[in-house]
């Protein structure tokens, strides 16, 4: 990100406190990165002040300590920051701890927030391509999730977005399955929930491989479920809203409480955290990006399955950014 990215978003910050405040926050939360672009860096604290519209900003960072950076690595320099004026951080004895209102601002994305998620959701595509190619008699979800982070990292980028979901079989129940331990078994269902990281904007994508027909026409369901939704999305609608239209689709096809099979919500905000920290109540604005994550789950039948796509919230209506990737729903 540019470091006219970081410097919009103070800007934003302090036209929506006003003309007097006292405004401070310490590294280790997004809230954080998402203001200074430090965020790596531990034990920094960025601060504001106004009084009648004057703002005083400052950086207060440690002193460089050339024995902690040859154990714990490098710390950050005075003279690597740019925008604000670098202060030591022991002349800061306030308290640091930021301020609700920027979980608002972060739900309206900046263009180039948006064209770094692009490129996110594009890697993904790419580690999945990987990752389907990695599937053969006596592969272990293990191997298909080193398939998908290997494309991630020989891209530059050192982590995914989150923790890496394959799950086959009964697995596929687990909405939160990371452990990746077990082998898969010819003709089994294999559920994808993964998304790499380009700079601080991450993608969350869900992709399932069907085994039968049965499970196929539920990913359709799934896939056409989301086509839906996307299509009757418009700009001030809440999560709770889109849940109630994702229902009112799958209720045509499910029998019975349509809760019985979906077991989670269909979306959530999406930004510099897989779920971006502004709440469910914030409503999907224009310039929001979010997911449409539709899931049908059959505790019977010992499989569930899961598509998951990115939006883009314009002015008038929603746009999918992830559709074209394949596979939203893979031929047996």
């Amino acid at each position: 990100m540019t470091d006219r990215f970081f410097e919009n978003n103070r800007k934003r910050l302090f036209e929506a406190l006003g003309k007097d405040f006292e405004f401070s926050i310490k590294s280790g939360s997004t809230d954080f990165d998402w203001l200074t672009g430090y965020g790596r860096f531990e034990d920094i604290v960025y601060s504001a002040v106004s009084h009648g519209g004057e703002i005083e900003q400052a950086l207060y960072i440690p002193k460089t300590d050339p024995m902690k950076e040859r154990w714990f690595g490098r710390m950050l320099h005075a003279d690597e920051v740019r925008g604000i004026p670098v202060k030591d951080r022991e002349e800061f004895t306030g308290e640091a701890k930021g301020h609700e209102i920027i979980a608002h601002l972060r739900a309206f994305k900046q263009e180039e927030e948006i064209e770094t998620l692009k490129k996110s959701i594009a890697l993904t595509g790419e580690g999945i391509k990987a990752l389907c190619g990695a599937i053969k008699p006596g592969a272990y979800e293990y191997n298909l999730r080193a398939a998908f982070e290997k494309v991630i990292a020989d891209a530059g980028w050192r982590e995914p977005c989150f923790a890496t979901i394959v799950a086959a079989g009964a697995n596929s129940l687990c909405l939160h399955y990371h452990e990746c331990e077990k082998q898969i078994k010819e003709g089994e269902i294999i559920l994808m929930d993964l998304g790499a990281r380009v700079e601080y904007n991450g993608a969350d994508i869900s992709r399932t491989i069907p085994a039968n027909e049965e499970q196929r026409g539920m990913v359709q369901l799934s896939t056409d479920c989301i086509d839906y939704v996307c299509e009757k999305a418009e700009p001030g609608m809440t999560i709770k809203q889109l849940n109630e239209i994702q229902d009112e689709y799958l209720s045509r096809y499910l029998k019975g409480d349509v809760t019985n099979y979906r077991w989670h919500s269909i979306s959530h905000h999406l930004g510099f955290d897989c779920h971006d920290t502004c709440g469910r109540d914030e409503p999907v604005a224009a310039g929001s990006v979010f997911t449409l994550e539709v899931g049908i789950y059959f505790e019977d039948k010992g499989w569930g399955v899961r598509t998951e796509d990115d939006v883009l919230m314009t002015a008038d209506k929603s746009v999918n950014l992830s559709k074209d990737i394949i596979p939203r729903l893979i031929k047996i």
